[in-house]
């Protein structure tokens, strides 16, 4: 069916505003911002895709990395793991 609103956790609220797409204090503030700059066809996906991208960062960082080094621009990657609080060069001196 038509997705009638995005459904923000706190994971989306709290990576939504470390990414700079939003700056909210409430979810439901993140909820309206994020609807006014996304278009409709992306209202149901947005949630699971940034909150897998969110465990993914907490569980499995060194597929994420792994991912991030063998995209098409890896500094801009890397760049967005650490506007989520990630250390990256920690990490990849690992």
């Amino acid at each position: 069916g038509k997705a009638e609103g995005i459904a923000v956790d706190s994971h989306l609220h709290s990576i939504a505003n470390s990414l700079g797409w939003v700056k909210t204090k409430r979810a439901q503030q993140t909820r309206r911002k994020l609807e006014e700059r996304l278009p409709r066809s992306f209202w149901s996906t947005i949630n699971p895709l940034v909150v897998g991208f969110g465990q993914e960062m907490a569980t499995e960082k060194s597929k994420i990395l792994a991912k991030c080094l063998s995209s098409s621009n890896p500094s801009l990657a890397l760049q967005m793991l650490s506007d989520c609080g990630m250390n990256v060069t920690r990490e990849l001196e690992k």
